[in-house]
């Protein structure tokens, strides 16, 4: 069928096009939506690669003034309209409006509340709940290891509400174990992954544990900081469909007004499981769509492959959330218009409304678990255990590894209110810009090497994985090399950026002018120095040296995560099969308090030697009659399939890495193969 001609108000923009020259300047190209090929012109080759946002006819004649007169730009429009390279809005809409419905997903009916040594934050968000439907489940990330205190305050909160449950790091800790036991991996990975680092923020181990406890359901995480009342003003009608970036629209109440503006109780699950799971078609519904802020590869992939809500994402009145004010200087459009309305107080004071003006709907962008509903299938992907930010890097990692999950923004904004109320030094905090998190050296590794279109989740998480084993692996120059080089890259977009905003708005408000060239010369002064991009967060706590060799073993540690999660997830089911789970119900005796877990072991890098001070190796405890020397341990990574089922405990040689796909993690052989030692294999298993 052939399109019609376009219409004066039709707003056209180019198909989502592969292609590769041929000779004459020819140009083969393969339509997206459909798989058909066609052969263009220069001169359609020319007009399709810049018709990339929509437009009428008379503004893409206008913005190709410069290449094409008046006249020969509406005869190629016309053409490539004819051809089927030119979609309009309505096009897209009622192609995606047409797609056949699907049975609606299972509703949410649990939510986790993450919280650690905060009772009184925490009590506050169960009292505010009150009695709407929901199963409470509460994941207490308090440090002390053997219970205590940590299982008493988490009793206390599940207490009053009949089938919730919770979970202490004691709790997480045994349920590690045996979770390595039946995976048959070491159980140091295990503990890394649910116990993290206890110097750092370590609410991505809390929240895996809270992906395996509720596994194969939806559920919805929330932080202890989080009022479960809401702010719904009168929203916009219909959906928006956005790529990457932020939906969301910034204003800046007096925190007194804010603490007040989240009041309405109403069914959050409830809401929430109307749209999680649903296909985009559903969301979309009969009301307008708004297809301006969406680029071409969505659209394409909405309209040729079952894309999904996979997350429901509410916004927040009160503190930010942030780390740093940075962010915050660099908004634009109506947000932006709001900050600089009473600039500096609109920042400094730390409190902020923000939420979308109605539904937004896309792929990648902003990802915050303060308040969050997630689909089953989310529990595919296991998040980075501890520093901040975790859950952006766990954002990223999803939109890399399962693009056809969908986050949605609804227009309603939970109260963000931590006791007691944060406050900003403005000064100081902008002369730390330019320091990076260790979770924005693992976004930077995790963005260092695309996919195949079209490949299946699987295979992204699998490719993903191997891609960071291999940089973790990396000689330590090699991979530091690799670190300054993204860093030196961020830094340098940063300070582009930031000239750009001061000539844009004439370095007006003043102040914000002087803020902003402030935080430029801090990102100035770390390029001017030679270990700039080495990681304040753990600066803190250990030298330059340990430094590098940690950050390096986490890039390597979150890939063999990500290679072991499958089994990880299987061993998971099997123990909840047998009414083992991370969590328990308030009656529950307390579990056997287990034994130090060993850490992580570093490996030896390829072709460079083992730097100090990261995180000592010490492999578990072998059967007796196992041969466990201290030499035998100090001679390298020991062999750690099955430590507790007759292993010998021997170092285990480098083995060659498997490529095929669904092939064992590298870093942990099975049991008898090439990898495992010779008395292993021999060895039977007990």
């Amino acid at each position: 069928m052939v399109p019609p001609p376009p219409g004066e108000a039709e707003r056209l923009r180019a198909v989502d096009l592969v292609g590769a020259y041929e000779a004459g300047g020819r140009l083969r190209v393969r339509v997206r939506p459909t798989g058909r090929e066609r052969t263009l012109e220069p001169d359609e080759a020319e007009v399709l690669r810049r018709a990339r946002d929509f437009a009428t006819v008379d503004e893409h004649v206008r913005a190709l003034a410069g290449a094409f007169p008046p006249e020969r730009a509406r005869r190629l429009l016309r053409r490539l309209r004819r051809k089927g390279l030119l979609w309009s809005e309505a096009d897209w809409i009622a192609a995606m409006r047409r797609q056949a419905a699907e049975a609606a997903p299972p509703p949410l009916r649990a939510f986790a509340l993450v919280t650690g040594n905060r009772e009184r934050l925490a009590a506050r968000f169960v009292e505010a709940w009150g009695d709407r439907p929901g199963a409470l489940h509460v994941f207490e990330d308090g440090r002390d290891l053997a219970g205590g205190a940590a299982e008493a305050r988490a009793r206390r909160l599940v207490a009053p509400r009949p089938g919730s449950r919770f979970t202490t790091r004691a709790d997480r800790a045994g349920y590690a174990r045996r979770l390595a036991e039946r995976a048959g991996l070491p159980p140091e990975l295990l503990a890394w992954a649910l116990l993290g680092e206890p110097r750092l923020n370590t609410s991505g181990a809390t929240r895996n544990a809270a992906l395996l406890d509720l596994l194969d359901e939806p559920l919805a995480l929330f932080d202890d900081d989080v009022l479960p009342l809401a702010w719904r003003p009168r929203r916009e009608p219909g959906v928006a469909l956005f790529t990457g970036g932020d939906p969301t629209r910034f204003s800046f109440p007096d925190p007194a007004i804010a603490r007040r503006m989240a009041g309405e109780r109403f069914d959050l699950l409830g809401a929430w499981s109307a749209f999680l799971g649903r296909p985009v078609a559903a969301v979309l519904g009969a009301g307008p769509v708004d297809l301006s802020a969406a680029e071409g590869a969505t659209l394409s992939r909405a309209a040729t492959s079952p894309v999904r809500v996979g997350f429901v994402q509410a916004g927040l009145v009160g503190d930010p959330g942030m780390g740093s004010p940075h962010h915050l200087l660099r908004l634009e459009g109506p947000s932006r218009d709001a900050m600089a309305a009473g600039y500096p107080e609109t920042v400094a004071r730390r409190s902020v409304a923000r939420l979308p003006p109605g539904l937004a709907l896309g792929e990648g962008g902003v990802f915050m678990t303060y308040a969050v509903a997630l689909d089953a299938e989310a529990a595919a992907l296991p998040f980075f255990p501890h520093g901040r930010n975790g859950d952006g890097a766990w954002g990223m990692a999803q939109r890399e590894t399962m693009p056809h999950l969908w986050r949605l923004w609804v227009p309603e904004a939970l109260g963000h209110l931590p006791e007691p109320p944060r406050r900003w030094d403005l000064d100081a905090e902008l002369d730390r810009t330019g320091g990076w998190l260790l979770t924005d050296l693992l976004v930077e590794a995790l963005t260092s090497r695309g996919f195949q279109p079209g490949a299946p989740p699987e295979l992204r998480r699998e490719h993903l994985g191997r891609r960071l084993v291999e940089l973790g692996e990396l000689p330590p120059g090699a991979f530091e090399e690799f670190w300054r080089v993204r860093w030196l890259d961020s830094a340098c977009r940063c300070t582009v950026r930031a000239e750009e905003y001061l000539d844009r708005y004439r370095g007006e408000p003043a102040a914000w002018a002087a803020h902003l060239r402030r935080a430029l010369d801090a990102v100035r002064r770390r390029l001017a120095d030679r270990d700039g991009h080495l990681l304040p967060e753990l600066l803190a706590f250990m030298d330059a040296d340990a430094t590098r060799a940690f950050a390096r073993d986490q890039v390597r540690l979150y890939g063999e995560l990500l290679l072991a999660w499958p089994a990880v997830l299987e061993a998971a089911r099997a123990l909840r099969a047998e009414g083992v789970r991370p969590s328990r119900l308030p009656d529950e005796a307390s579990p056997p308090v287990p034994g130090r877990f060993p850490r992580p072991a570093r490996r030896r890098p390829r072709g460079g030697t083992s730097a100090s001070g990261s995180w000592t190796s010490s492999a578990s405890p072998a059967r007796a009659g196992a041969s466990t020397s201290a030499s035998a341990a100090s001679a390298g990574r020991r062999c750690s399939t099955r430590p507790r089922r007759g292993c010998c405990g021997r170092p285990s040689p480098s083995t060659s890495r498997p490529r095929t796909p669904g092939a064992w993690p590298p870093s942990f052989p099975r049991r008898g193969s090439a990898a495992c030692c010779a008395a292993c294999t021999a060895s039977p298993r007990r």
